[in-house]
């Protein structure tokens, strides 16, 4: 499947069924982190049912009194179910990501702060 272009301002990804509301940056600023979730609606019922299961976390930006939500992807091939958790798994004050769906149950651990 194609790779997202993220510096596209047409970026766009369908089916977002679930998200969570978490600092993934270390910035103080709730990001948003959600993701496509795979054939939802089986596959002559998804409006995209190849493109990519995308998890992302959107990235509150406030600058200038705008505010922009620039996407990161966490994982290209996991998406989200219905439910999707961030929290510190490890204990080392990092966010991570749980998500279960059609595809399985992952467990996506922080390395660092972006």
């Amino acid at each position: 499947s194609p790779k997202p272009d993220l510096k596209s301002k047409a970026f766009r990804v369908s089916q977002l069924h679930a998200l969570d509301l978490a600092d993934m940056n270390g910035d103080g600023l709730l990001d948003v982190v959600t993701g496509k979730r795979f054939w939802a609606h089986g596959p002559k019922g998804d409006a995209e049912p190849d493109a990519p299961a995308l998890l992302l976390w959107f990235e509150l930006r406030r600058t200038a009194g705008k505010v922009q939500f620039v996407p990161h992807v966490i994982h290209d091939n996991s998406g989200v179910g219905t439910q999707v958790t961030t929290v510190d798994l490890n204990g080392d004050r990092l966010p991570d990501v749980i998500v279960g769906n059609k595809k399985g149950t992952f467990v996506h651990l922080s390395q660092s702060l972006p």
